[in-house]
C-alpha cells in the first residue's frame, strides 16, 4: 500500500530512504500529523536517483488537517520527488506546511528528465503552505527544482495565501504556476475576484536591460494593476525558452522588488 503511514504523529524525522515502487503514496502525513521533517530520500526513483521506480499515486501526501510539516529544507537536504503516476507533492485539506530544497520531476542531478505523471506540486483547500521561500524572505537554496513535470508545476486547485517564491520552475507539460487549473487567468480590476491564492493578478514586464561592469546590474521597468494600498513582493526569473502560452515559467532567479499599490490599485 503506502510506503510510509504518519498518522497524527508528532515530531517523525525520515532520511535517507528510498521509497518508491509502492501500490499508493510513497509517504503520506496524515490525520492532524506535525512536525514531520523529510531530508534526502528518493520517492518514486531507485536508489541511484536516475531511474523511475514508480509510486502508484503521489511521492508525497500531506492531508487531513495535518500541519507545520516540511518537505526538504535547502537544496542540499531536499528530497529527489520524481517519477510517480500523479503528483510528486500532494497537500490537501491542510495548511502551514513547507516545501523547500527538493528537485521534483528530474533525476538526483536537478537537471536530467524523469517526470511526474500529474503535477510536481499540487494544492487542494490548502492556506499558508510555503513552496520554496518564505513570502517575506530566504535564499535560492530554500527553492525547489520542479521541471518535465507532465502537467502543471505548481498547482493551486483551492486555498489561498500560499507562498511560491525563488523556485526554479521550467519545461513542465502546463503552466509553471496555474490557479484554478484552467490555464492564464486574466488580470482584473483591483484584483478582487475570489479563488485559489485570490486568483493574484500578475505583474506586466514593459521593458529590461542588463548592463555588465564591476556588477551586473538589472533593470526592468513594468506595472501591477492589485489590490489598493497593499504592499506586494516581485520576484523576477528568467527563462531558457518562450512558452506557449506567452506566460513563462520561471527558470532562474534573478532579483526580488517590493512595491506598494496606491488607492488605484497601481
Amino acid at each position: 500500500l503506502r510506503g510510509v503511514l504518519i498518522d497524527g504523529a508528532l515530531g517523525t524525522f525520515l532520511t535517507d530512504n528510498v521509497i518508491s515502487g509502492n501500490d499508493q503514496h510513497g509517504v503520506q502525513i496524515t490525520n492532524s500529523a506535525m512536525l514531520t521533517t523529510l531530508e534526502g530520500n528518493k520517492i518514486g526513483v531507485d536508489i541511484e536517483g536516475d531511474d523511475a521506480l514508480p509510486n502508484k499515486q503521489s511521492g508525497v501526501v500531506i492531508d487531513q488537517s495535518s500541519s507545520f510539516n516540511t518537505i526538504g529544507r535547502t537544496i542540499t537536504k531536499g528530497n529527489t520527488i520524481s517519477g510517480n503516476l500523479l503528483n510528486g507533492v500532494y497537500i490537501k485539506d491542510a495548511n502551514n506546511n513547507q516545501v523547500s530544497g527538493n528537485k521534483i520531476g528530474v533525476q538526483i542531478d536537478g537537471s536530467t528528465e524523469l517526470p511526474n505523471g500529474e503535477s510536481g506540486i499540487r494544492i487542494t483547500n490548502g492556506t499558508n503552505n510555503q513552496i520554496g521561500a518564505t513570502a517575506s524572505g530566504g535564499t535560492i537554496d530554500d527553492g525547489n527544482i520542479i521541471w518535465y513535470n507532465t502537467q502543471h508545476g505548481v498547482y493551486i486547485e483551492s486555498g489561498t495565501k500560499n507562498s511560491i517564491r525563488l523556485n526554479s520552475i521550467d519545461k513542465n507539460g502546463g503552466l509553471g504556476i496555474d490557479l484554478g487549473g484552467d490555464g492564464v487567468t486574466p488580470n482584473d480590476t483591483d484584483d478582487s475576484d475570489p479563488g485559489p491564492n485570490n486568483k493574484q493578478n500578475f505583474p506586466l514586464v514593459i521593458s529590461q536591460s542588463f548592463g555588465c561592469g564591476g556588477d551586473t546590474v538589472f533593470k526592468t521597468g513594468g506595472s501591477l494593476r492589485s489590490t489598493p494600498n497593499t504592499g506586494f513582493q516581485i520576484d523576477f526569473y528568467t527563462v531558457s525558452e518562450i512558452d506557449p502560452s506567452g506566460h513563462g515559467e520561471g527558470k532562474q532567479f534573478l532579483a526580488s522588488a517590493f512595491v506598494t499599490t496606491d488607492a488605484n490599485g497601481f
